[in-house]
């Protein structure tokens, strides 16, 4: 049973409607709370450049020359010199990592603070269950560190004896499991080297041996809520602002609501919005920690996909677009899916007048002209094609590169483009009037030669 097609149930949330996309004449008006200036300002509006920035109620209020935004200025307002800095869009990771391998309980061995007595270490280090679990181990490189690894492999089978073990070497993608751990494993003969490493078998691909047994692992709120503070550690330093999860509750369905809820309670680091998942539907009821900030954790749509076995599909997508819901069609593979997906679109309601495509499907598949009359009030959004650089290359080539107008499309990949693949182009992606707030600071103009750094990140017009 889907709980958000349930007569009075998560259809009339407000959560699912984020804040920034009412209608800005009420928290816009009066004086603003911060005003930016000193600095250029990339709206990724177009080509528009401005010159300062007025927020209000964590939304743009203003934004162009500096003469347009001083009539906004009140007795309390902050006034912030840039001093040469540049202002750009917040930078949305369209899809947060959510491999279930770093879900796995991995505990770190660093032999460089072992002062040469890898077995202490290892007695201190590593903790074993009471019952048999299967252990794993991701053992830290270090600088120039030239790790003897048959010998560590061979100390960690006397200390651990039969216990199943897994050891990964960081930054690698070879590793080593012990026979009781490859007897867990599927497929492990196949993945595993002839190389015999005492009582190891070095794995070629172990994030691919590991993946089955993560699968299978009973995930709970504790694991799912480290990784989630450990992805948001990561992004706020580096200018994301928004992070995405376009199938929220896939893993382990409530438990990542609640993980999340968890995560977004504290200190504004990100804004997480969410598709939610079938799992995640058929477990949970819509509820919402009271005190949780509404834009910091927004589901604000229902994720179909044609990939997942569905007894009622039609009856599925016709209960969530009657109760509210913008649905996001995935698994549109070829013309076949792309008819299917007409079809049923033809029979939802249409958007409200001004309201833009309420419904989106995510396809490579080009609509033919009977298909695209069918379509007429979705939105079609292009997948990045296979092998396309992950947020965290492009971040990197944005600073390393010197030639403007190539950083100029790596920072529009980061933020506008991000922002559309992510479902979350009404909320951020451009500085304009009414969006969110949320920005990266950087350097230097991104315009200009040279690279350019993040020196800091700002929601809602505060910096994190």
């Amino acid at each position: 049973m889907c709980l958000f097609c349930a007569s009075g149930g998560a259809a009339g949330l407000g959560y699912a409607r984020p804040r920034a996309t009412l209608a800005p004449s009420d928290p816009l008006q009066g004086p603003a709370d911060v005003i930016l200036r000193g600095g250029d300002i990339v709206t990724m509006d177009g080509a528009r450049l401005a010159a300062a920035i007025s927020v209000r109620n964590g939304l743009v209020q203003s934004v162009g020359a500096l003469d347009e935004v001083l009539p906004h200025k009140g007795r309390c307002t902050r006034m912030m010199d840039l001093d040469g800095q540049a202002v750009v869009p917040g930078f949305v990771m369209s899809q947060i990592p959510k491999d279930p391998v770093d879900l796995l309980d991995w505990q770190v061995l660093d032999p460089q603070s072992a002062d040469g007595d890898l077995r202490c270490q290892l007695a201190h280090s590593i903790v074993t269950s009471l019952f048999a679990q299967p252990l794993f181990i991701k053992v830290r490189q270090g600088n120039g560190l030239d790790l003897d690894y048959p010998a560590l492999l061979g100390l960690v089978s006397e200390v651990f004896g039969e216990t199943p073990i897994a050891i990964w070497p960081e930054g690698r993608e070879d590793g080593y499991a012990n026979p009781a751990m490859l007897a867990r494993g599927e497929g492990a003969a196949a993945m595993a080297a002839q190389e015999q490493c005492g009582d190891f078998l070095r794995v070629e691909d172990m994030a691919g041996f590991v993946r089955p047994l993560a699968n299978d692992s009973g995930h709970t709120v504790k694991t799912l809520t480290r990784l989630l503070s450990a992805t948001v550690e990561r992004a706020a330093p580096d200018g994301y602002t928004t992070l995405v999860d376009r199938e929220l509750g896939s893993l382990a369905g409530s438990f990542e609501i609640a993980a999340a809820s968890s995560v977004m309670r504290g200190r504004r680091r990100a804004r997480l919005h969410g598709a939610a998942h079938r799992r995640l539907r058929e477990e949970w009821d819509g509820a919402l920690p009271s005190e949780l900030d509404p834009t910091m954790l927004c589901v604000s749509s229902a994720l179909v996909d044609l990939r997942d076995q569905s007894d009622d599909l039609e009856g599925e997508v016709l209960a969530l677009d009657r109760a509210g819901w913008r649905i996001v069609f995935r698994g549109v593979g070829d013309p076949g899916d792309l008819d299917r997906v007409a079809e049923l679109c033809a029979g939802l309601a249409l958007p409200p007048a001004g309201g833009g495509k309420r419904h989106r499907i995510e396809t490579n598949v080009v609509p033919d002209e009977r298909q695209s009359a069918l379509l007429g009030g979705v939105g079609l959004v292009r997948l990045p094609e296979p092998g396309a650089e992950p947020p965290s290359v492009i971040r990197a080539m944005f600073e390393e590169c010197s030639e403007g107008d190539k950083r100029l499309e790596c920072l529009r990949r980061l933020t506008a483009h991000a922002a559309g693949q992510g479902d979350v182009d009404q909320i951020s992606g451009v500085i304009a009037v009414g969006r969110a707030a949320d920005f990266a600071l950087l350097d230097n103009s991104p315009l200009a030669p040279g690279a350019v750094r993040v020196t800091g990140t700002w929601i809602e017009g505060i910096p994190v």
